[in-house]
């Protein structure tokens, strides 16, 4: 792949911004995931004393306790199930290839996928919003999936000739296969009808929007 990328995001005086925004997040979620088993372990240790005969006497104040750290869990649970929704995902493309590097929450937070449009057998959105992406391809020395862990070592993937990213509703990452795929590989049953034209705008309209919701924040 060389440097003269067609699109890029994020841009490159942002790429910093970017991979401290990334490692925030995991550091956050590991946080949740601990205070999670905490909570969870010792509404369990309280269900088993309340569950003990001889401590019957005080057994209305473990339930109350066991309830209450069920209670902190489930919030807590919720907590990171929103982060889970928290995604994120790098572009750099050329006129014949590109880098897609997804960041998300989970046993594979980082996923790079490294392609030849050439090598793409088949891209599809999988819902209307057009915030769910797949992308079917040959795997060969060009083109490749490669999956790493929380500690940053590198896993086999289960299929490693398809992978699927969410995309952030109206931002650069959507935009990218919305606007500019288009021109340099075929995405399965999508083109810029008058119906998503009028909901989102052509090119232009989209991005400047994107520009000038950047220069309010």
């Amino acid at each position: 792949m060389n440097d003269e990328y067609i699109y890029q995001y994020p841009a490159p005086e942002y790429m910093e911004r970017f991979k401290e925004m990334v490692a925030q997040r995991t550091t956050n979620t590991n946080g949740a995931r601990k205070k999670v088993i905490v909570c969870f372990g010792i509404s369990m240790a309280f269900l088993v004393l309340y569950c003990l005969p001889f401590l019957n006497f005080i057994d209305t104040y473990l339930l109350l306790v066991a309830v209450i750290f069920l209670c902190a869990t489930v919030i807590l649970l919720k907590g990171i199930t929103k982060k889970i929704g928290t995604h994120n995902l790098m572009i750099q493309a050329t006129e014949n290839d590109m880098v897609l590097t997804y960041y998300s929450v989970g046993a594979t937070p980082k996923k790079v996928l490294t392609v030849r449009y050439e090598d793409i057998i088949e891209c599809q959105f999988f819902d209307k919003s057009y915030t769910k992406i797949q992308i079917t391809f040959k795997k060969n020395k060009h083109s490749y999936l490669k999956s790493y862990s929380q500690t940053g070592e590198e896993v086999s993937n289960l299929v490693d000739t398809m992978v699927s990213f969410e995309l952030n509703p109206y931002s650069y990452e959507q935009g990218f296969f919305m606007y500019i795929v288009p021109d340099y590989f075929n995405i399965k049953k999508y083109a810029l009808t008058d119906k998503i034209l009028k909901k989102y705008g052509n090119i232009n309209e989209y991005f400047t929007r994107l520009s000038e919701s950047e220069e309010v924040e």
